[in-house]
């Protein structure tokens, strides 16, 4: 067994703490650069639509119509008085409608209080 000299082992060291500094370099740079996804510019998908039964209607660009959202709307039993803006998520291929229910909008800078609500309609082509 061949044992390593003192500054064989010593430059092993270094450039392993090297290498990870460069590493956590990279990390660090890659969060300053792209950040964390935040939630913050999640109202920004919706837009309002309508008012209908004193709710503020927002929704995303695949949302089927007015009709069909005062339909959900009242088979959902959603207390417009309590939660006013009302967020349909609608999505083309998708067999469920979400629809968020918020005491305030989404960007208030008081976080709203919200309710969801899951509906299943038929397969849509």
């Amino acid at each position: 067994m061949v044992r390593e000299q003192p500054l064989v082992k010593r430059r092993r060291i270094w450039l392993l703490c090297v290498s990870n500094l460069i590493l956590f370099g990279l990390a660090v740079f890659q969060f300053l650069k792209w950040g964390y996804q935040s939630p913050e510019n999640y109202s920004a998908q919706y837009q309002y639509q309508w008012t209908i039964s004193n709710c503020r209607v927002y929704t995303n660009n695949d949302s089927r119509g007015r009709a069909e959202a005062e339909k959900m709307i009242a088979s959902s039993n959603i207390d417009c008085v309590k939660k006013m803006h009302l967020y349909i998520s609608d999505f083309q291929y998708s067999m469920n409608t979400s629809i968020l229910s918020c005491d305030r909008a989404l960007e208030d800078k008081i976080t709203p209080n919200c309710q969801v609500y899951n509906l299943l309609r038929g397969a849509q082509k």
